[in-house]
This record gives C-alpha cells, structure tokens and sequence, in this order.
C-alpha cells in the first residue's frame, strides 16, 4: 500500500476511539476496521452539525452567526462523548473474578449506553429529516397552520364578543330608562344592523365552540379511523369558514357603523359614546386577526414539521434507522475486533505491563514513605532515650552497656515493603493461600504422645 493512503489509514484510526500506537503495531485488517470506524465518527461529526445547524438556524430565523458555532459546539460535544464510549466498549481485557462477564458483549452496562446512543441518534436524525423532507409536507401544514389560526380566532372573539354584547345591552337599558315605548321602537328601529350584528356573533360563538369541542375530543385519540378522520376534516372545514366569515362581518361592520345614527337628538351624546366603545372593540377583534397573522407567519412550526414527517413519510424512519445504525454499528465492529485479531491481545500485553510498572513504582514509593516516617520516628525515640540512658551510666556503666545495646538493636533502620494480600496484585482476583507441609497422623500423634524408651 502507498505512504499517503496509509498515513489517511492512520489519521482516520485516530478517530476510532483506540490508542493509535497500539494500531500501528498491529496488522493491516486492524487498521482497515479502525480506519472504518474513524470514517463512521466523521460522518457522525458531519451529521451532528448539520441537524444542530439546521435546528438553530430555523430557531433564530436564519442568523448565520449564531447557528454555526451552536452546531459546532454540539457536534463536538457529541463526537467526544461519542470517543468515551467507543474507548469503554473495548472487551474486559485484564483479569477479573467473572469471567463470563469478561467474554459477554451484552452487559447491563453496555445496554444501558447503547440505549443513550440510540435516542441521541434519534434526537439528531429529525433535523435530518426536516431538512431533507420538509417540502414534501407543506400543504398539511398549511393545513395545520390554518387549523391553528381558527382555534385561536374562536378562543380570542369568545371574549372580545362578550363584551361587544355587554355593550350592546347596557346601552339598551339606558334607553329603557330614560325613554317612551314610542322612543325606544324608534332607536330599535336605528339599531337594527347592530342587534343584527350582535345576533350572528352569538350564532358564531355558539355554533363555533360547539364544533371546536367535538375536534379536541377526536384530538385526543392516539390513533383515527378513516370515517372519524373524514368527520374530523369536514368539521375543521366548517370551524375556518365560520371564521373567514366573521372576520369578513367584522371588516364590513367597521365601515357600516360610521353611517349608523339615532334620530332622537337626546340619546345621541349617548349613541356617540356607545358607537366609540363598540367601534374599539370591533377594531380589537381585527387587530387580533393581523396579530394572529403576524405570529403564525414568523413561526416555522417545526416540532410540528418533524410530527407530520414522521406521520406521513416512511422515508424519515428509513433516515432515522440509518443515523442510529450510524451510532452503532462501529460499536460493534470494535467489539467484534476480539475475535477475529490478536489486537486485543497485543493491547493486553501493553496496559498490563503499564499497570505492573505502575504499581511497582507505587509499591518503592510506599515502603520508601514507611522508611522515612519509621527513621524519623526512631531519631526521635533515640534522642528522648538517649537522655535517660546518660543518666544510668552515671549510676551503672555495665548496665548503660547491656541497655544501649538493646535499644540500638531494637530501633535499627529496616526495609519495609507492602504486604501483598492477593496472589496476583494489582489486578486482586486470586486469594493468596499459604501452602504448609501439616505431615502425617503418626506425626501428630507423636507430639501428644511421646515415644518412650
């Protein structure tokens, strides 16, 4: 094989999650497998930016400058949690007490990462899906957008139309307190296209809260069939025309009541402030109507985007499978590494004998640490001693003699090492037993029962 491609084999084998001085070592199959799994990481890498940056850049309504550093940030925060785990999926390797769990690729522990795997790949694949599918899903949701606006025109004229009526009758009383019959036919009379008005608001309101009902009760069902899934489109159908033409009454009501007059000259101050306040509430209703407007057109809907994909295009769990397999599939192909190459075996040889070098050094600095405390507790021992044993000598040189001999024998500087409790530290799985030679019966029976001559 050519220099370059395999220096391109040995820069994709850094992104395998493997240490790379023990892949060099190794045969060209290793570094074929681990330069697939650095090629899977980059596409993983790759994926994660653009599903982060398709999902910022449709959040903050298309700012570059803040969507390519938030995708950037998340697709290395993925790759990198990403190498960990590939790192830990390597097989148990140095000795442990069970040894059926050593050779098992599927542990508690395995299944638990390879489930978090799975739902990040799966969180990163709808952005994915957006992306590659979202104009195949416009007309349904136009079709919810419009839905969306009819509820919210009901919910919000249920209120502004109170108090459209709350006025209406409150100016009504006014009249009836201060008026003849004759006056009050008259100012009916006047009245007519506002009462008229009045009216088909009620009807509104009525007829749609009533079919808005029956669409959250179809709404709550996971699944529909295809009769209740009609009933549910005629019933949506009949909701957004009632509410076009409430919105057209209102526009054509604004003009209209500009031309509105009583005759009766005494409750025209009256009239005046009652036509403001209606006037204002109608303006209220249709500024809500190009509010609402506005709102809808700025949002992109896009959980909405991602529910309808998946609900109406097969194509998106196709997507979704291939991005998790993407997650998974160099999970397993470093796994499967055991059995087909002595790579693992080349690896043990190597994190053993760091782990040995490692715990002797341990074991010199330990006895070493010992050493120095016993020395300097012994120095000390031997100074407060010392004084004593001048005094004895002034009363008995030959026990002076007898007693520091004792004293320097017993506080001699020894080497201490640490006690091994294991036969086969520092990886602890064999006991250590002490082998002793007990003899036989006749032996024992001797020491109880001494031979005589």
């Amino acid at each position: 094989m050519t220099r370059p491609a395999n220096s391109i084999k040995l820069f994709l084998c850094v992104f395998s999650g493997e240490d790379c001085s023990v892949i060099r070592k190794s045969s060209r199959g290793i570094h074929i497998t681990f330069a697939a799994i650095g090629v899977f990481v980059i596409l993983i890498f790759i994926g994660c930016f653009t599903s982060a940056y398709d999902f910022s850049y449709s959040l903050f309504q298309g700012n570059r400058l803040i969507s390519i550093p938030i995708g950037l940030i998340w697709a290395l925060l993925v790759v990198n949690m990403y190498l960990l785990l590939l790192y830990t999926v390597s097989p148990a390797m140095l000795p442990i007490k069970n040894k059926k769990q050593q050779d098992s690729f599927f542990t508690l522990s395995m299944f638990c990462r390879i489930i978090f795997m799975s739902l990040l790949a799966i969180i990163i694949a709808q952005p994915l899906n957006v992306l590659a599918l979202s104009p195949s899903i416009q007309a349904s949701l136009q079709k919810h957008v419009q839905q969306e606006r009819t509820k919210m025109v009901i919910v919000a004229d249920s209120l502004l139309i109170k108090k459209e009526i709350e006025l209406f009758l409150d100016f009504n009383r006014q009249i009836a307190a201060a008026s003849t019959n004759i006056e009050i036919t008259e100012a009916n009379q006047n009245l007519l296209s506002i009462e008229s008005k009045i009216k088909g608001d009620k009807i509104f309101i009525s007829q749609s809260v009533s079919l808005l009902n029956k669409v959250k009760v179809l709404d709550k069902k996971i699944w529909l069939t295809k009769k209740e899934q009609a009933t549910m489109n005629i019933m949506l159908m009949s909701l957004s025309q009632l509410v076009n033409d409430e919105i057209d009454s209102d526009t054509q009501f604004i003009s209209d009541l500009e031309n509105i007059q009583l005759m009766n000259s005494r409750f025209r101050p009256d009239f005046n402030q009652y036509k403001t306040s209606l006037d204002k509430a109608i303006k209220a209703k249709i500024e809500n109507y190009d509010n609402l407007d506005y709102l809808l057109s700025q949002s992109n809907f896009y959980i909405k985007r991602i529910q309808l994909i998946l609900y109406e295009r097969p194509l998106s769990w196709a997507i979704t499978t291939g991005v998790s397999l993407l997650f998974l599939l160099p999970i397993y192909f470093k796994y499967k590494v055991k059995g087909k190459t002595d790579f693992y075996a080349e690896k043990l040889i190597i994190e053993k004998k760091i782990i040995n070098d490692e715990y002797e050094a341990f074991k010199g600095r330990y006895s070493k640490l010992l050493q120095n405390n016993v020395s300097k507790y012994n120095i000390r021992s031997l100074t407060e001693l010392n004084e004593e044993l001048q005094r004895l000598k002034k009363v008995s040189a030959e026990k002076f003699i007898v007693y520091n001999e004792q004293i320097q024998k017993e506080y001699k500087d020894e080497v201490i090492s640490k006690y091994v409790y294991w036969a086969d530290d520092p990886f602890r799985t064999i006991p250590k037993f002490d082998i002793k030679n007990l003899g036989k019966e006749k032996d024992f029976l001797r020491i109880i029962y001494p031979e005589q001559n």
